[in-house]
């Protein structure tokens, strides 16, 4: 029997929204027997409610009759899972503050906040509360809390992870993702997760360095940043080169992304959030209105040009390619910044964040720990499928 650790539910900083001992399914020796783990409270777990972040409409749900494959399949794996996490509202923003939950703790700078919106799933694994923690990422709800607090965090290809039983944002990206404090962990939980056949390159993979993007990095991190990347590519066995010139309309990806996800999210929620919109936090509900005056027309437009946005960066990438990036090009923001600060870190954030969303790729995140240094987060992005490449990556990484 797993020894849970006891954990206190804290408004204001704690990880957790619920605490309970959901003990695995498996009956002998299973790849995560001996494992704890969390979940992001926007993903089903038998017998709990659902609450997406907002009390409310927590309060309206029924307790889940069944907990969702995700969970499910890690219980059978010998898991055991040990409570829900805090999430912003409807897991709809990337800063890790709740104004009914309070932001979780990151133990890395306490002074900053975790990012989000798997603010408390990062968190708890980061505290050391549990081994990982399951997520959601849509928009880089996964990748900026692990770049923010120090962790392995795990975007896998669109459609990889079965999604049923998780509330969804906007459908077009929504991927379940996860978080560890060690590669290995991350990786024996995608084992576990993963759907279907990889997509293992014919030949060793070539790596580039998204040279544009490092370059916007502060100078100190610059540097560090150079080096760990060189580094990941040289415990690999493989030579990294620069990218100069990105040869796909990068910087246009943000404002499609945002059209689609903006009318997905109105549709999905939006008539609960007219009538309750006094019980969400201003800048959500900012957030979900954008999606109202988004005509269908308009939509389908935005669908159409993230179509051929896909073929091309699935082309550019193809089944072998693998791309280092920055994670984000900040630090976590400090809990004392202001609206305004927050709103422009969040649009900074979101610019390099929408690649993999619009790709559909797999995205995973190491940890840059440097002393005197903010947490700093370095991206492997992969073709389609190549999400086990990555993670192998991230292992041989730490290795020696």
């Amino acid at each position: 029997m797993v020894s849970i650790p006891e954990i206190i539910v804290d408004l204001q900083e704690g990880a957790f929204c619920e605490c309970f001992d959901l003990a695995p399914t498996a009956e002998r020796s299973e790849p995560l027997t001996g494992r704890t783990f969390a979940v992001k409270d926007v993903i089903d777990v038998e017998g709990h409610k659902t609450s997406g972040g907002n009390p409310l409409w927590g309060q309206a749900q029924e307790a889940s009759g069944a907990s969702a494959p995700c969970v499910t399949q890690l219980l059978d794996a010998g898991a055991h899972c040990i409570g829900k996490t805090k999430t912003e509202e409807f897991a709809y923003s990337l800063i890790g503050n709740n104004i009914h939950f309070g932001a979780p703790f990151n133990p890395v700078t306490p002074e900053r906040y975790t990012g989000g919106s798997s603010s408390g799933s990062a968190s708890a694994v980061a505290q050391g509360q549990v081994d990982f923690a399951l997520g959601t990422d849509t928009a880089g709800s996964v990748r900026v809390p692990a770049a923010f607090c120090g962790l392995y965090g795990m975007r896998p290809t669109l459609n990889r992870v079965d999604s049923t039983g998780v509330m969804p944002l906007a459908p077009s990206f929504d991927v379940v993702g996860w978080f560890a404090r060690d590669p290995d962990v991350l990786n024996e939980i995608g084992v576990v997760l993963l759907k279907g056949q990889g997509s293992a390159p014919s030949c060793t993979p070539q790596v580039l360095l998204d040279w544009p993007s490092v370059q916007k990095l502060p100078e100190m991190e610059r540097k560090i940043f150079i080096e760990e990347a060189f580094r990941v590519a040289d415990k690999n066995g493989v030579a990294c080169e620069r990218l100069e010139v990105i040869p796909v309309p990068w910087h246009e990806f943000p404002e499609m992304f945002t059209a689609v996800q903006v009318y997905e999210a109105w549709r999905l929620y939006g008539d609960w959030v007219e009538r309750h919109k006094e019980h969400l936090a201003p800048e959500i509900y900012q957030r979900f209105l954008r999606g109202k005056h988004i005509s269908s027309d308009a939509y389908r437009r935005a669908q159409d040009l993230l179509t051929k946005a896909r073929d091309g960066v699935q082309r550019f990438f193809g089944q072998g390619l693998v791309l280092i990036r920055p994670t984000t090009i900040c630090a976590a923001p400090l809990k004392s910044a202001s609206d305004d600060d927050l709103a422009v870190l969040r649009d900074s954030v979101f610019q390099m964040t929408c690649l993999a969303g619009v790709g559909g790729l797999p995205e995973l995140t190491i940890p840059i720990a440097a002393k005197d240094a903010p947490a700093l987060g370095l991206s492997l992005v992969g073709g389609a499928g190549m999400d086990e490449i990555l993670m192998t990556f991230a292992q041989n990484q730490r290795s020696g």
